[in-house]
């Protein structure tokens, strides 16, 4: 790793409720506050390809760097935007958490697939007082299927 004194160089390894988050950082220090951040996440969320990342984590990691706090306006400012540059490759998987994908398609695919898994299971679901044997046979069929569609997945 290269440094100038206008630059921060660390290494850091966070570990967060069993998780293991790391962190590179080589940022100048003359950027903006919004610049900050988004180059901070993007490398956090980089180095952990596939994992969920907390905001509330990439936060701590920031402020412990910068010793200075940054409003929440600037961090969902910053996460909005890196999101709209990263052409997908980063996603809110949730409110306030994110994850940089490998492949875009990828990640679409195995959600539906996933969205199809839940819709199944819901299915299966019945009033029993109003539900005749054959309906229970299509229903006893959804643990096959759920498998077939979780082979699908990709890895």
């Amino acid at each position: 790793m290269n440094c100038s004194l206008s630059s921060i160089c660390a290494i850091l390894e966070l570990r967060i409720n069993e998780r293991v988050i790391i962190m590179e950082i080589n940022e100048e220090r003359h950027e903006s506050s919004t610049q900050i951040i988004k180059n901070m996440a993007r490398n956090i969320l980089k180095k952990n390809k596939g994992k969920e990342i907390y905001l509330k984590d990439i936060r701590r990691i920031i402020a412990r760097e910068f010793n200075q706090p940054f409003s929440p306006g600037v961090y969902s400012s910053a996460m909005r935007d890196l999101i709209d540059e990263e052409d997908g490759r980063i996603i809110n998987v949730d409110r306030g958490i994110y994850m940089y994908v490998d492949s875009v398609k990828k990640h679409e695919i195995n959600k539906v697939l996933e969205e199809c898994i839940q819709s199944l299971k819901a299915s299966a679901y019945v009033d029993y007082l109003n539900t005749d044997e054959q309906e229970f046979q299509y229903i006893k069929q959804i643990p096959k299927i759920v498998e077939s569609i979780e082979n699908m997945k990709f890895k």
